[in-house]
């Protein structure tokens, strides 16, 4: 099978995290371990943090949210992509090594191609 088959066949999932690090029922943790799980079993991740959950991105969170930078560097590891949506005009660093920075067109291009969108 050639490789271009192969890229077209291959499952695609939009993960979109809102919620703020800390958040009751840990849905963070819950979004990363999803985005793991779905890249383990071979399938394309692209998680985006928007609103509050961006704080989980910025560098200084390594030290506040250390399982969450664990849980990032999996994804890094395992091909996951890592996205920050910022609001036009702020100030969106610094970011944490690998993290993307995107907009609302971005995540919605994502969703578009997506087999599955995923919201925590």
């Amino acid at each position: 099978m050639s490789t271009q088959m192969q890229n077209e066949e291959k499952i695609h999932w939009t993960v979109m995290i809102r919620s703020a690090p800390g958040s009751e029922g840990a849905p963070v943790l819950h979004a990363l371990r999803t985005a793991i799980a779905a890249l383990a079993d071979e399938i394309a991740v692209s998680v985006f943090f928007v609103e509050e959950a961006v704080a989980v991105l910025r560098q200084e969170a390594s030290v506040t949210h250390p399982v969450h930078q664990d849980l990032l560097a999996e994804i890094r590891e395992l091909q996951g992509e890592i996205l920050a949506i910022v609001q036009p005009g702020s100030n969106p660093g610094p970011f944490l090594p690998g993290v993307k920075i995107g907009n609302m067109a971005t995540l919605v291009r994502s969703m578009k191609a997506s087999d599955q969108v995923i919201s925590f």
